[in-house]
Formats: structure tokens, C-alpha cells, sequence
């Protein structure tokens, strides 16, 4: 009696080590790349579950070491369009930029509390005025960015991950009523009272949650709704992993400094983190981790 025309197929399936009792892995319904680069597109929905890539105040380029160093020299200065631009370049979803208070209560992209690192100029960004500051030079060129600037230019591009350095959340929120783009950023603070302050201020702001010590993470998932939950690695634990996901949300870690380091001297310390169920990863090194992010994604959903 002759073997069944499926027979050979079984055979190939079996030796690759297929059960044919397993149920196929889950998949991606929808590709990362036809997603819409919002909130809802890329973090909230249950289609996109590929490993997606922040850059860390945008892509400043080979020398971005240098950024910690007193008036470093990079080839784009960090929190600027141009970075913000290098950073969707490289293929970054996410980009991390700073937000800071001015003397006449707008809002810039600027990391530290002072001019003297990034810019040409010196002083305290909140002792300047808007029009000061627009006369200001970043290092090594071009000009500082107000919030909304950002924001505008961010949608239908990216989603802006804005750490908020300043006191007034208020300020915060209301840019990004005016600027319309609720679902292309998220704001991220370690204190959840800022947190809670900015959705009292107007609900239909995206926020993301710094899991800390002693936090009760099934209260805040249920008050907060954040999309995104920073962690570290020790706190990414299985349990930790599926209770973020049941909640819609998704985990973020950070690999800034050692782990980027090693990456640029040809090591793959970016593995674990994916392994170990992260979601979303920050990085210096957006050019190094997206080719593996994406990667890693084929693998988990092939389809």
C-alpha cells in the first residue's frame, strides 16, 4: 500500500521538531510596518505585539558618549528635530525627549536644568524667556525646539515619549491638547501623583508608569490605564509580564549605558531583555538594536 501524498510533509515536520499536538505560536495579525505609528496602533493594539525600539532624546550619532561629557560634541544635538528625525531614520517607533519650563511658562525640549552642556549659551532654562532661548545655539548646531514644535512634527511619524522635568504637568497636558496629539505621545514621570495629576487634568492623556518598590501594580493598571510600564530587569518577572500584558499595556526597559556600551563594542547584551518578555527597549543605540529588535520579532511571528 502506498503512503499517503501527506506523508513526506509529516516527515519534514517531525524532524524539525514540529508537534503536530502544539498550537502554532502566536502571531501578529498585522505587521509592525502597516501599523499606524500612534498609541493605539503601536502600544495598545492586541495585533502588534513585535519588540519596538526608543531612542533615548533621539539619534545623536556615533559620538553620542559624548552627551554626558561638558559641552560634548555629537553629530546632532540631543532633543532636536534633526535627532528626532535621525531617530525615525534609523527605525526607532519611539523617541524620548525631554521637557522643561521656560521663564514665561512655555514649553522647551532641553534635558538639564541649565543651558551650559548642550548650547552654546549658559544660564537656567527656567530663568530665560521663550525668545531668549530661541536666540540660543545648540551644540553643535540649530536651535531648541519648543514641546508643540515636537509634537506636531511627531505625528504621523513616531510617538514621542516625553520625560517631564518640569513642575508644571499643567503646562504639560495643555500642549498637547493644543497641539491635538493626545495619541502620538506619552508622558513619563516616576511620581505616580504626577501621573494621576495629569489625567485629572484632562483624561484623555497617555501615560507611563514607573513600577517602583512596594507599588500595588494591579491597583495602578486599573487607575492609570498606562500603555507603557517601566521596569527594571530584576522586576521583570513572569507574573509581572502577564499581568501588564492582560491590562493592554506593555513592559519597557531601559538598556542605556552598559548594556549600549558593550553593544558598540560587538556584544548582544540586548537579547536578554527580549527574552526576558520586554515589550519596549530605550537605547543610545538605535541604529544597533533595531536590525535585532526586528529580528526577533520575525522569529516570534513569521508570518
Amino acid at each position: 500500500m502506498s503512503l499517503p501524498r501527506v506523508a513526506p510533509t509529516l516527515l519534514l515536520l517531525l524532524l524539525a521538531g514540529v508537534s503536530l499536538a502544539d498550537p502554532p505560536p502566536r502571531r501578529s495579525a498585522t505587521p509592525w510596518r502597516v501599523l499606524p505609528p500612534t498609541v493605539s496602533g503601536k502600544l495598545r493594539a492586541p495585533a502588534c505585539q513585535d519588540v519596538l525600539v526608543c531612542a533615548h532624546r533621539g539619534n545623536v550619532g556615533p559620538s553620542w558618549a559624548l552627551r554626558y561629557l561638558p559641552r560634548a560634541t555629537t553629530d546632532r544635538p540631543e532633543n532636536s528635530i534633526e535627532a528626532l528625525e535621525a531617530a525615525v531614520a534609523a527605525g526607532a517607533e519611539l523617541v524620548e525627549v525631554d521637557v522643561r519650563h521656560t521663564a514665561d511658562e512655555r514649553l522647551v525640549l532641553m534635558h538639564d536644568a541649565t543651558l551650559d552642556r548642550t548650547t552654546r549659551a549658559r544660564g537656567r532654562v527656567d530663568g530665560k524667556t521663550l525668545a531668549e532661548l530661541r536666540a540660543v545655539e545648540l551644540v553643535p548646531g540649530g536651535r531648541i525646539p519648543t514641546l508643540e514644535e515636537a509634537l506636531r512634527w511627531a505625528k504621523g511619524r513616531t510617538i514621542l515619549d516625553l520625560d517631564v522635568k518640569t513642575d508644571r504637568i499643567d503646562l504639560v497636558v495643555d500642549a498637547i491638547g493644543r497641539a491635538e496629539a493626545w495619541g502620538h505621545c506619552v508622558i513619563y514621570e516616576r511620581d505616580v501623583d504626577v501621573l494621576r495629576a495629569a489625567v485629572r487634568r484632562d483624561s484623555r492623556v497617555q501615560v507611563m508608569l514607573r513600577l517602583l518598590p512596594g507599588q500595588d501594580l494591579d491597583a495602578l493598571l486599573r487607575e492609570l490605564h498606562p500603555p507603557l510600564v517601566q521596569m527594571d530587569l530584576e522586576q521583570l518577572t513572569p507574573e509581572v509580564v502577564a499581568k501588564v500584558r492582560a491590562a493592554g499595556s506593555r513592559t519597557w526597559l531601559n538598556a542605556l549605558g552598559a548594556r549600549d556600551v558593550r553593544a558598540a563594542l560587538g556584544e548582544d547584551p540586548y537579547s536578554e531583555l527580549i527574552r526576558r518578555g520586554a515589550d519596549v527597549i530605550q537605547t543610545d543605540r538605535a541604529e544597533l538594536l533595531v536590525p535585532l529588535a526586528r529580528r526577533e520579532s520575525a522569529l516570534r511571528y513569521p508570518w
